[in-house]
């Protein structure tokens, strides 16, 4: 009923505001009814229409883990590229990055994976964002069968283990010690 109304009557306003919100009604109306791609179709709709928009950044990042779900890998990631070329302040600017290179990963183009996380590391600023995407560079270098590049990666990540996740696991991945739980232990002490 709401999706009618709104079809129904939009021409009848004049206000930017209230067409605003019909046409953000409108997409997710389709997706309510699992109109999935007639809902991608209406939120490009909104973005297009109103590019300044505060929720403009968040409706292609909506639209990039739509076409993820479907699963239209190449469309996410044309998603995330056109969020992080428009909408350099969106808060998840850094995570789109990631994500351009995660999904060229999952369509095992692990060149383009690499490529476009080196790119986002010029991009991007925040220190444990790099080392996620160092890491995910290295796993690319795995599946192409470069150890020895693997191996330079996770040893630079393993000098500051306690970091992040991921410098923790490069860590354990690079650590051939039987002592490797002793020394964690104490780095964690000296710590605090």
């Amino acid at each position: 009923k709401v999706l009618q109304w709104c079809q129904t009557n939009r021409s009848r306003f004049k206000s930017l505001p209230i067409l605003r919100e019909i046409d953000l009604n409108i997409a997710r109306c389709y997706l309510r009814l699992d109109n999935t791609a007639e809902s991608i179709i209406h939120y490009l709709e909104f973005q297009k229409r109103y590019p300044s928009d505060p929720l403009s950044p968040e409706v292609l990042w909506k639209v990039a883990w739509l076409y993820e779900e479907k699963p239209n890998i190449s469309a996410a990631i044309q998603m995330y590229r056109k969020l992080v070329s428009i909408y350099p302040r969106y808060e998840f600017y850094g995570e789109a990055y990631f994500r351009v290179g995660l999904n060229y990963f999952r369509l095992k183009k692990y060149q383009s994976a690499r490529v476009a996380w080196e790119e986002a590391l010029q991009k991007i600023r925040d220190s444990s964002q790099k080392d996620r995407i160092r890491y995910w560079i290295g796993k690319c270098y795995e599946m192409e069968k470069n150890y020895k590049k693997q191996g330079e990666i996770y040893i630079q990540l393993a000098e500051r283990p306690i970091n992040t996740f991921y410098n923790l696991k490069a860590f354990y991945l690079t650590s051939y010690s039987v002592d490797t739980h002793r020394t964690i232990n104490e780095t964690l002490w000296e710590l605090h």
